[in-house]
C-alpha cells in the first residue's frame, strides 16, 4: 500500500498501481485536482487536509511527499503524522526545495522555489534528519540531482530577475489568452530565446550543483526502523 500526500493529479499514484498493483491512496486538498485523481479509477483520494485524513496508523509500505511538504503549516507534526502511518521497515520519500541551494544563492528573491505565496517553510537537510531520526527513521540516501525540476528552476529565477517579475513565462504558458496581445507575443518570443541562451548555463550549475552537494531541490529516502 502506498501513500501520496499532496497526490495532484494522481499521475504518479496510478504509474505506482500500473506497476506493481498496489493499493494506492492519495491526499489533495486541490478539488480540481483531486477530482483528476480520483478520475483515474484506482486511486482513494482524499481532499481534506492531511491532518483530517482518516488515514490508519502503520498501514503504508511506502509513504511520499513530493514538493507538498513545504505547503504544510506545521512541518514537525505532519512528519510525525506521516511516519505513523508507516509498517516498519516502511519507505519514506521526501522531495523539498533547498533554501541552501547554490541556485538560492545566487537568484535570492527571484528564485523560483521560494514561491512565497505558497511555501510556508524551508528545512535544512539537518533539521530534516533530526526530525526524521527523533521519528524513527533510518536515513537511505539523499539526491541532489533533479534536472527536470532544477534546470527549469534557474531558466524561470533568472527570468523573474531580469523581468523584475515573478513567473512572466510560467504565467503565459499557463493563461494562454494573454499571448492574443501581439506585446505578449514579442515577450513571449524574447524570454524563448533567452531560455534557450540560458540553458548551458542552466545545465552546467546542475552539476556543479550535485558535485557541491546543493541542489536547488533535494530527494531523502528514509526507512522505518
Amino acid at each position: 500500500a502506498v501513500l501520496d500526500i499532496g497526490c495532484g493529479n494522481g499521475a504518479l499514484l496510478h504509474k505506482v498501481h500500473q506497476l506493481s498493483g498496489a493499493t494506492v491512496t492519495g491526499v489533495e486538498m486541490d478539488n480540481v485536482a483531486a477530482r483528476r485523481a480520483r478520475d483515474r479509477g484506482c486511486i482513494q483520494v482524499y481532499s481534506d487536509s492531511f491532518e483530517k485524513a482518516p488515514l490508519a496508523e502503520c498501514s503504508f509500505d511506502a509513504v511520499s511527499m513530493i514538493h507538498s511538504f513545504e505547503h504544510i503549516p506545521q512541518p514537525a507534526t505532519t512528519l510525525t503524522k506521516a511516519i505513523s502511518l508507516l509498517k516498519s521497515g516502511g519507505i519514506f520519500y521526501i522531495a523539498i526545495p533547498n533554501i541552501s541551494s547554490i541556485q538560492y544563492s545566487i537568484f535570492r528573491k527571484h528564485w523560483l522555489h521560494l514561491d512565497p505565496e505558497f511555501h510556508l517553510h524551508f528545512v535544512s537537510r539537518k533539521q530534516l534528519l533530526k526530525l526524521a531520526s527523533e521519528a524513527g527513521l533510518k536515513h537511505i540516501k539523499t539526491r541532489h540531482f533533479n534536472p527536470v525540476q532544477n534546470i527549469p528552476g534557474f531558466i524561470l529565477s533568472a527570468m523573474n530577475m531580469f523581468t523584475g517579475r515573478r513567473d512572466v513565462l510560467f504565467n503565459m504558458l499557463r493563461h494562454k489568452k494573454k499571448l492574443r496581445n501581439p506585446l505578449n507575443v514579442l515577450l513571449f518570443i524574447f524570454l524563448m530565446l533567452f531560455a534557450a541562451v540560458l540553458l548551458p548555463f542552466a545545465i552546467l550549475e546542475e552539476c556543479i550543483s550535485c558535485v557541491a552537494g546543493r541542489g536547488a531541490t533535494v530527494d531523502y529516502v528514509f526507512e522505518k526502523e
